[in-house]
């Protein structure tokens, strides 16, 4: 298994992967992303719109490079804290060149911020499911108290992070879907690579 390019996982997380492609870039599924939209639309209220811009913020570059930074000074363990920098930066990098490759154009919904640059995949959905998916599985293999809580707060939030961006109108659900599971085909291939213990 050691010696194979990809592991069965990762094998199925490409066939899945190949096959989602295949469907947004057919218009298939135009019809789901629409419903997800104006469900999600449909709670609008300028206290949750303030509310969700705070949450959209924490998968952005400007959260996210701080976080590493600080990562740098308090997790040395067994120099660990490398490997979260890494992770952002070469999560990023194949994010923008997977969008230039996809070159999908944002949705026409009503944007209620503002975002430029191509739409599939999500970066906020890609990026963050990367880094703090990897946060994830570091507390995973930590001796931490109560660790399980850690781990689901952390998943929700990235799940919650991926539906801000549908409810502020810069990304369709079939965005984010893709760009969790670009996320997660990297982030197997990452701490395997890494050799993390």
């Amino acid at each position: 298994m050691e010696n194979s390019v990809l592991t069965k996982c990762e094998k199925i997380v490409i066939f899945f992967l190949s096959l989602w492609v295949f469907l947004v870039f057919r218009n298939k599924i135009n019809v789901i992303d629409n419903i997800v939209y104006l469900f999600l639309h449909s709670f609008e209220s300028d206290n949750l719109t303030s509310f969700i811009k705070i949450i959209t913020y924490l998968g952005s570059a400007y959260i996210l490079i701080p976080l590493a930074f600080i990562s740098l000074f308090f997790i040395k363990k067994d120099n660990k804290n490398k490997y979260i920098s890494i992770n952002l930066v070469l999560s990023f990098l194949l994010n923008q060149i997977l969008k230039r490759v996809f070159r999908r154009t944002r949705p026409l919904f009503t944007h209620l911020v503002k975002e430029a640059g191509f739409s599939f995949p999500s970066g906020h959905a890609m990026v963050s499911f990367c880094f703090y998916g990897f946060i994830i599985y570091l507390v995973y293999k930590s001796n931490l108290k109560h660790k399980k809580i850690y781990e689901v707060l952390l998943s929700l939030l990235i799940v919650i992070i991926g539906l801000t961006r549908i409810y502020l109108g810069v990304h369709f659900f079939s965005d984010i879907v893709a760009g969790f599971g670009f996320g997660l085909l990297y982030l197997l291939i990452f701490i395997r690579k890494v050799k993390l213990k």
